[in-house]
């Protein structure tokens, strides 16, 4: 497995849960916060196979703003897609026609 990392993941945290991070990587000897949720990430996965439900440190209410947030995403790509066939006709329409040859 590659060490090198490309890929990030972004969450949101309280100001408390931060400190309490950041308390946890000097007290385990971890250099970053982004250790701590590697390490955490793969423990719960290894610790809990086959299970979907997210940790349940997420609220019902956190959930359904994800499915809201997810729901939306989906929609903006549709438009995007729709968008960009709607930009193609209007640019085939407004090429000129040629002339009609008199033959």
């Amino acid at each position: 497995m590659s060490t090198r990392k490309s890929k990030v993941i972004s969450i949101r945290v309280s100001a408390e849960e931060y400190r309490s991070f950041l308390e946890t990587c000097r007290t385990r000897n971890l250099p970053s916060v982004s250790d701590l949720a590697r390490f955490s990430m793969r423990q719960w996965i290894e610790s809990a196979p086959g299970v979907t439900t997210p940790p349940p440190a997420l609220s019902a209410a956190d959930l359904a703003l994800q499915n809201d947030v997810n729901s939306l995403r989906e929609r903006i790509d549709t438009l995007k897609e729709e968008l960009e066939i709607l930009a193609e006709r209007i640019k085939l329409r407004s090429r000129p026609t040629p002339p009609p040859s008199n033959l």
